[in-house]
């Protein structure tokens, strides 16, 4: 039997409609899309009193199912996210494989921080687990690993490997010499393209999972320290089905840095001494006490032992020596001679001996003639090196 197209529209439009409050059973029982008897007797079903569909338990299983759905979104055309994403009914873990300190590998965990520190080129393994309930919408999963600010103002800003780290690259690595981010697993795949800003976009590794589960053993090929701006990093993992939607999302804030210990401890070190509360001193007390057991002193006492300890005079050695030196620019020669009349007036002031005091004013009155013929006719505020 033919059918038009409006009544094949109609018929989908009603089927659409219809699903959105019967259960798969119904559905698959009276919804026929080519049979419009079969349509009619499934909405015959639908005005039956004794139809389950409509119950208190339906619409709370809606509910959560509508939840869900919410957090199932897509992100393309958008920025990417550091919060952390929990969907109903599926269960989504990553974690760090070994010990909170990897000494052959490079890497240590801290616990009062949540925070991962790694050396450059220092490799990490993180599992990932998915576990859904019996009625989950995708039995198959992607986890995506991505370098993101945790910073929200520079969250616009995409990390990607700086110039000089990039220069360091084997040709072969040329098409993806810009991740940050390197997988060991075979099953990776490498999304993203170099400039890329939103989430689509970024440069991030991607991999499918088999049984639920993957091992992703990651590798970093450039400092936080070249981020510029967006120093303060984390690796965002997403959870996402075959059409790109998001069912969960983990953060873990990281630090890849040359020496991942020291940074580790100091900065640990820090949320310490910022959890301490400070001591404050009564600083007026405390210069009371000290005059007290100072005793008396006048004030042209204290301005005569002062000025002496200013006017610790020693013995200067003198012994010419000669150089010749050429500079690349006029304003570092003049800045060569000022730093020789400098040194040398110092001296003057700190010698007891007049005769040497004069000496010095002669080599003093000598540099002074050379700069002014040397640097005679040349421009003294040309670029400075």
């Amino acid at each position: 039997m033919a059918y038009s197209a409006n009544n094949i529209s109609e018929s989908q439009e009603l089927g659409s409609g219809l699903s959105q409050v019967m259960n798969s059973e119904d559905i698959a029982l009276g919804l026929n899309m080519g049979d419009i008897d079969g349509i009619m007797s499934f909405a015959d079903r639908v005005n039956d009193d004794t139809v389950t569909s409509f119950s208190q338990d339906f619409f709370i299983e809606s509910t959560v199912k509508q939840e869900v759905l919410n957090g199932s979104k897509n992100l393309a055309g958008k920025q990417p996210s550091v919060e952390e994403l929990f969907v109903p009914g599926v269960s989504f873990a990553v974690e760090l494989q070994g010990e909170q300190t990897g000494s052959c590998a490079g890497w240590a965990y801290s616990d009062k921080l949540k925070k991962l520190f790694v050396k450059l080129e220092g490799s990490c393994a993180f599992t990932v687990n998915v576990e859904c309930e019996s009625n989950s919408p995708m039995p198959y999963w992607y986890v995506r690993a991505m370098l993101v600010s945790t910073v929200p103002e520079f969250n616009h800003i995409p990390i990607q490997r700086c110039h000089n780290h990039r220069a360091k690259d084997a040709p072969k690595y040329a098409n993806i010499n810009m991740h940050v981010i390197r997988c060991q697993n075979g099953r990776a795949e490498y999304v993203g393209y170099d400039g890329g800003a939103l989430f689509m976009e970024r440069c991030a590794v991607r991999v499918a999972l088999e049984d639920n589960k993957a091992t992703l053993p990651l590798k970093f090929m450039c400092q936080n320290s070249c981020f510029k701006l967006a120093k303060l990093t984390g690796i965002v993992f997403t959870l996402e089905d075959p059409d790109g939607n998001v069912w969960g999302r983990r953060t873990m804030p990281i630090k890849i840095c040359t020496n991942y210990r020291r940074d580790k401890l100091n900065e640990e070190n820090s949320l310490r001494s910022s959890n301490t509360p400070s001591k404050h001193l009564d600083r007026s007390r405390t210069t009371y006490k000290r005059n007290r057991i100072a005793g008396k002193v006048s004030s042209s006492q204290s301005a005569s032992g002062m000025c002496g300890k200013r006017m610790k005079r020693e013995q200067i050695s003198i012994e010419p020596c000669r150089i010749s030196l050429t500079l690349p620019s006029p304003r570092m020669a003049k800045r060569v001679f000022e730093a020789a009349i400098g040194m040398i007036s110092n001296a003057v002031l700190r010698t007891h001996n007049e005769q040497d005091k004069a000496e010095l004013m002669k080599y003093i009155q000598t540099i002074r003639e050379e700069r002014s013929s040397t640097l005679d006719g040349c421009s003294q505020d040309s670029e400075l090196l």
